[in-house]
């Protein structure tokens, strides 16, 4: 056990220790990913015919548990959703379940072998990220500046084991200070040339990312195996092909931290690796886009850009907006707010942005945020929520801040549908900012 009590007084296993030596005990034990013990499954007959029963398949077994998951409300585009992908070839794929797709959902890693079995929890923003090529996970979260991080490896009992475990605070130190940011890779505190050494080779090739590729619904419960897409569309990254434009928008940020279409240097907090990018036509206009998404930077530089090309090859963006987007095959695309100053715990703030074809633009269409009783009852608007859902939510359609009024469940999914209808979320296919990423696309 460690305890600290006041700024003088630290404790090991009873044992007085010194500051340093309480807190590479802190962080050693910080580090790596968690399993949460008697949190794994809801209490059902539809979980418990799943864990207890020998004789069952997979497909049964990862149905019953998805459909004991299921969302209150379907029409949540933040709500759980899940993946399927075979880690250790044994054509029984694991089962990434994500419980929603905001910054605090972690993964959990399900197998069958005669019975529903969880691996642990992972990743956070309902996403964690394998490498087929050195059968790695990676498992990260960032937040006010810390960042902390395992690579993980699948043993022959199926059991998670950890490669490497990293942490730093680059982002919580104030370059223009004389602080020195810290930085540890397993446990144990290394310079930061060392450490991003290490963390720039440490995986390369082809990165998938898990969790987040299908929505969870009833359809989609009762067969997972047709549902969810396990491994990344036979071809879909040998087809895709860098323009000399795309390029150049990509070396010049790997290079130089420079992204065309904005005023400024991206300063990189974290690994440069763990940012990515795609080619995809997201607008709808038989022409590929490329989307580039930094992370690894301070909240106020996280950006998400979809850039087009005209037919003289000059590169420019369709849209700026969060790095947390989802895109749809209707053209739509919507993007988490960076952060939730709201009044809701579980719906994260997004935008919606729509395609003018027109102008080959985005335009910001709506902002939408909620309101949940449970979460600040001060004040609730009780004559708008006619549901009796205990939430009520704000389209606000002028972009210029001002609270609207608030919508009842219904009329908030009758909104939602008007726009979305029946379009499918777009799995993008990611790549990893590497020279051999984008050298392979060349």
């Amino acid at each position: 056990m460690i305890w600290a009590g006041d700024e003088s007084a630290y404790e090991i296993d009873g044992e007085d220790v010194p500051e340093d030596a309480y807190y590479d005990s802190f962080y050693e034990l910080a580090s790596g990913f968690s399993k949460y013990l008697g949190q794994d499954y809801p209490i059902g007959d539809a979980v418990l015919d799943a864990v207890f029963t020998q004789d069952g398949t997979w497909q049964s077994a990862y149905s019953a548990f998805l459909l004991s998951m299921l969302p209150e409300d379907p029409e949540d585009d933040m709500g759980p959703a899940f993946s399927l992908y075979d880690l250790n070839g044994d054509a029984v794929p694991e089962l990434f379940y994500s419980s929603g797709l905001y910054h605090a959902a972690d993964v959990q890693v399900l197998t069958y072998s005669d019975g529903l079995r969880s691996l642990g929890n992972l990743g956070s923003y309902g996403e964690v990220t394998y490498f087929p090529t050195q059968k790695r996970l990676l498992s990260t979260y960032s937040g006010m500046g810390y960042t902390t991080g395992s690579y993980l490896s699948l043993g022959e009992d199926l059991g998670l084991r950890e490669v490497l475990t990293f942490e730093d605070n680059e982002g919580a130190v104030d370059p223009q200070s004389d602080e020195t940011p810290m930085y540890r890779l397993a446990g144990q505190q290394v310079s930061g040339e060392e450490y991003h050494a290490m963390l720039d080779g440490f995986v390369s090739g082809e990165a998938v990312g898990l969790g987040r590729g299908t929505f969870l619904t009833r359809t989609a419960a009762l067969d997972p195996e047709a549902a969810a897409v396990g491994t990344p569309e036979e071809g879909s990254a040998a087809q895709a092909q860098l323009t000399e434009g795309f390029r150049k928008v990509l070396e010049s940020f790997y290079y130089g931290c420079y992204l065309e279409g904005l005023d400024m240097e991206v300063v990189i907090d974290g690994n440069l690796s763990d940012n990515s990018f795609a080619l995809y036509d997201v607008d709808g206009d038989g022409q590929e886009e490329l989307i580039v998404l930094v992370t690894t930077t301070a909240s106020a530089g996280m950006v998400g850009i979809v850039y087009g090309e005209d037919a003289q090859g000059e590169v420019y963006p369709e849209l700026v907006t969060t790095p947390y987007i989802h895109v749809y095959d209707n053209g739509l695309i919507t993007a988490e707010a960076l952060h939730n100053h709201g009044r809701s715990e579980s719906f994260w703030p997004y935008t919606l942005h729509t395609y003018d074809s027109r102008t080959d633009q985005y335009n910001d269409t709506a902002s939408v945020s909620a309101w949940e009783k449970s979460f600040a009852p001060d004040g609730y608007p009780e004559e708008a929520d006619t549901s009796g859902t205990g939430a009520v939510y704000y389209v606000d359609t002028a972009m210029d801040g001002t609270e609207t009024e608030p919508m009842d469940e219904e009329a908030f999914a009758k909104w939602q549908r008007s726009l979305l209808g029946d379009a499918d979320e777009i799995k993008l296919p990611m790549h990893s900012f590497t020279e051999e990423e984008i050298a392979a696309l060349s």
